[in-house]
Formats: structure tokens, sequence, C-alpha cells
């Protein structure tokens, strides 16, 4: 089954608080942008995944971070998507698992798991200090 980013947007917002979703949101921009940059560099290696889940994986990244999944954070993201009867693909969510390896135990190795594991604190910043300054 096709899922749409609105599908997934919904149940973000129903999980998630707001700025967690600003986060979300933001998170997916960046990746989309690296992956536009290594694509026009000709940086992206062979094996990659497609643009669509690195995409994916920013955006839905923190879905399980809301506050009765908030203490297993990365170990409930498939179980708050089946909830919203949504899934990822097994690629999408090892990208996932990649922004956090201390709790999932997935070491970032492709270049979209870098990409997140790089990004996350970033963008997390970057929201924090959108929503302090007036």
């Amino acid at each position: 089954m096709n899922f749409t980013r609105q599908d997934y947007l919904q149940a973000l917002d129903s999980e998630l608080e707001k700025n967690i979703v600003y986060h979300s949101l933001s998170l997916e921009a960046c990746l989309g942008a690296i992956y536009d940059y290594l694509d026009q560099n000709k940086l992206l290696k062979k094996d990659e995944a497609p643009k669509q889940d690195w995409l994916l994986a920013g955006l839905l990244h923190d879905i399980d971070y809301g506050s009765d999944t908030k203490t297993d954070h990365l170990k409930k993201t498939k179980q708050v998507l089946a909830k919203h009867k949504l899934d990822i693909s097994n690629t999408v969510h090892q990208i996932i698992l990649a922004h956090g390896p201390h709790i999932s135990g997935v070491q970032p190795q492709s270049q979209a798991q870098w990409a997140i594991f790089c990004a996350d604190s970033l963008t997390g910043l970057i929201v924090a200090v959108a929503l302090v300054y007036p």
C-alpha cells in the first residue's frame, strides 16, 4: 500500500508536540538538501537509498518521541506508525535507527544514515533558536 506524505503528517501531528513537528520538518528539508548536494556533485554512492527514503526518514525520525513512547524512543517507531495504519520500508527504518546509535545499536554506514546522524542535532538547535527569537 502506498502512503502519502499527508498521511504521515497527520500521524506526526497527532503524536507529537508542535515544536517536535517543526524539528521533524526541518530535518526532512535538511536531508533533502544534503541528498541534492551529493547528487548534483556526483557524490552519491550507487547503492544509496533514493531521495524519497531520505525525506521520509527525516520526517518520521522522532514519531515515537511522544508522551507515551518517549522513554522508548527509537524502539517504537513501527508500533506508533501501525497505530495509524502506516508503515515504512526497512531502508527508511534503518536510516531512522541510525540517528540514535547509542540507543538503537545501528551505527551509521550509508550516506543517508550519516546525514541523519549529523543533521538531527543541528536542526534541533536551529528550531530551538528560531523559537526563542521574537
